[in-house]
């Protein structure tokens, strides 16, 4: 049996993005965590009576986040799937930027693609590097919104 193991995946209502912007999806969904976990510790510790909250609670929890990027280490493929929803306004560019170094610039784009509203596509590709960032690019244009779905799977 293939060991296949989630590595990423955009919000249940997909990711919100207005035409002409342009997002590293990957570190913003970091940095929701990242908040949430750290509301969750300040509850905890106000609740023993701590007064003063530890700047980097989180990273005292034993977790490592490199720059938010999606860590493929460990694997030897990944697969992704995106879908452009059929509510979206304009196309959206879905670029896959790989990096070796957790603290560096993407080495080089992987793959970009654009999908029309209601466009979808999956790839898999041998891992292209040691980190994985996702950025999204609407189209300039019309008004209102695109929503986005990402997924991540990673294959041992």
């Amino acid at each position: 049996m293939a060991k296949n193991k989630l590595l990423f995946s955009t919000p249940e209502g997909g990711y919100v993005i207005r035409p002409g912007q342009s997002r590293i999806i990957t570190r913003e969904r970091l940095l929701e965590e990242l908040a949430a976990e750290r509301v969750a510790a300040e509850r905890i510790l106000a609740e023993e009576g701590v007064q003063d909250v530890i700047e980097d609670v989180v990273e005292t929890q034993g977790r490592s986040y490199p720059r938010g990027a999606i860590d493929v280490r460990e694997y030897e493929s990944i697969r992704v799937y995106a879908f452009n929803r059929t509510t979206s306004v304009t196309s959206v560019a879905v670029s896959l930027l790989a990096s070796n170094n957790d603290e560096s610039r993407p080495v080089g784009r992987l793959e970009r693609v654009t999908l029309a509203p209601g466009q979808a596509y999956t790839n898999s590709y041998v891992v292209p590097g040691r980190y994985l960032d996702i950025r999204l690019v609407a189209a300039r244009g019309a008004a209102g919104t695109d929503r986005v779905d990402v997924t991540v799977y990673g294959h041992k």
